[in-house]
């Protein structure tokens, strides 16, 4: 369905029921997961949606837009264009940061200028993330070619800093080696 479309790829719209659903799924938690479900069952099966969980999914779609305005302000503020590489690249680093970021929204909000986005988070065990994302129908690049890399999507992956800066010999990046 076409919701499924935006959620997927972020291409398309929304429709209204589904962007407060997307919105409630990537502010919540397992229980608002579960609600997700419940709603979702019962509007399929014509059913009244159960008013603690449209509360609950309320709070969390109204959580996730403060996440919003927050991932776009630091794409505006801290991105840091890497104009010593050829490509159209940007880097953003996320850490450290206080405070819940949508990596998907920075992705794509920086991705309506440069081809390469690079962000720098706070992964599991608080070691370093490297999630690197392009619009591959803008900008035509694989990266999972671009990195030799199997698995993940053709827009979005997570790499080392060393596979990194092999494809995107920075000094912004190297700097974050040493």
């Amino acid at each position: 369905d076409p919701d499924s479309i935006a959620a997927d790829t972020r291409s398309g719209a929304f429709t209204e029921r589904g962007a407060f659903l997307d919105h409630a799924l990537r502010a919540g938690n397992d229980a608002t997961r579960r609600a997700i479900v419940r709603s979702v069952i019962a509007e399929g099966l014509g059913l009244p949606e159960n008013p603690s969980h449209r509360r609950r999914l309320q709070r969390a779609a109204e959580l996730h837009e403060v996440v919003l305005i927050r991932s776009r302000e630091m794409a505006a503020r801290d991105a840091v264009p890497l104009n010593d590489l050829e490509e159209n690249a940007v880097f953003i680093p996320l850490r450290p940061h206080g405070g819940p970021v949508d990596l998907t929204e920075l992705l794509i909000t920086l991705q309506k200028e440069y081809d390469w986005v690079v962000i720098r988070a706070k992964g599991k065990g608080g070691v370093d993330k490297w999630v690197v994302g392009t619009n591959a129908t803008k900008s035509g690049i694989d990266l999972r070619q671009e990195f030799s890399i199997q698995g993940f999507a053709p827009f979005r992956v997570h790499v080392t800093i060393e596979q990194l800066y092999s494809r995107l010999p920075s000094k912004h990046l190297a700097a974050l080696m040493a």
